[in-house]
């Protein structure tokens, strides 16, 4: 089309981008927008992550691998078996995969974690 205008997601960014690729061959990929998790659920879901860790005397990574091993696990298109990445889940997915740890913590260990309203009130402290 011509005359059509892209509007940038992190227009800040784009002069950084666009002196990495100086004379460079790039492909442009258009998609429908999605919001990845925003930094308080990232926050929330490590506290989470935390939580369970201090219980089971595991790690955090440990318990986040665990974690996506149950809750966040898949299969490509050629059978081969992987773990969906926390960074890449948009907001309605990283709600969802928590909710799911935070049910399994409830039902495994009798845990009673904080909702995400009473950790952030316990951050402004």
């Amino acid at each position: 089309m011509k005359g059509t205008n892209v509007r940038l997601y992190l227009p800040e960014k784009y002069e950084q981008w666009k002196a990495q690729l100086k004379d460079r061959k790039i492909e442009l990929i258009l998609r429908e927008h999605k919001a990845v998790r925003s930094p308080n659920q990232n926050r929330y879901l490590h506290y989470v992550f935390g939580v369970i860790a201090d219980y089971t005397g595991h790690t955090a990574d440990e318990v986040k691998i665990r974690c996506k091993q149950l809750f966040a696990s898949s299969v490509d298109s050629y059978g081969i078996p992987y773990l969906e990445h926390t960074a890449k889940m948009d907001t309605e997915r990283c709600s969802k995969f928590t909710e799911d740890v935070m049910a399994w913590a409830s039902m495994e260990f009798g845990l009673v974690i904080k909702s995400p309203d009473e950790f952030a009130r316990s951050q402004e402290l």
